[in-house]
């Protein structure tokens, strides 16, 4: 399967917003990927041979760090790297812009996802109690962090 990781364009957020209504457990709204896009921040979308957006990936630089704020893959493209190929895009994209660091929130439920991060370089800096809210509970997410190597602008997605 020929994949690629291009910039989001306005012309993909109806398939973002449908695939995160999918498979995120507290989906984000057409306006706040508009918003990010308007922000100039770091929205990737992953197409497959068709064009078909399989999965995303929306990054914002605060000063000197990126802040990942989600990233989502297509249930039926699970466990192919596909998450790891967004991640290494934007590892490479710090490492490009000599910033520092990538900051991430992750529910503390997620074991997958957190078992995907350290393998990425990523080390737990504390636990935020009850950051993610739903109608029946709060969940803790797990504040990570990787630090940018020289060697990272080598990474291919």
């Amino acid at each position: 399967m020929r994949l690629n990781i291009t910039d989001m364009k306005k012309k993909h957020l109806v398939k973002v917003v449908d695939l995160d209504g999918k498979i995120a457990q507290s989906p984000w709204t057409m306006p706040m990927f508009l918003e990010e896009l308007e922000l100039g921040s770091f929205c990737r979308v992953l197409l497959d041979e068709y064009g078909e957006v399989i999965g995303y990936c929306i990054s914002r630089l605060q000063v000197d760090e990126w802040h990942l704020l989600t990233v989502g893959i297509n249930s039926s493209h699970r466990n192919m790297g596909l998450g790891s190929r967004l991640l290494k895009d934007l590892i490479r994209k710090a490492a490009l812009n000599y910033d520092k660091a990538v900051l991430l929130e992750v529910r503390s439920s997620n074991a997958v996802a957190i078992n995907l991060y350290k393998k990425h370089g990523f080390t737990v800096l504390h636990i935020r109690e009850g950051y993610y809210k739903t109608a029946q509970a709060a969940e803790d997410a797990v504040v990570m962090k990787r630090l940018i190597k020289g060697g990272d602008r080598e990474i291919i997605s």
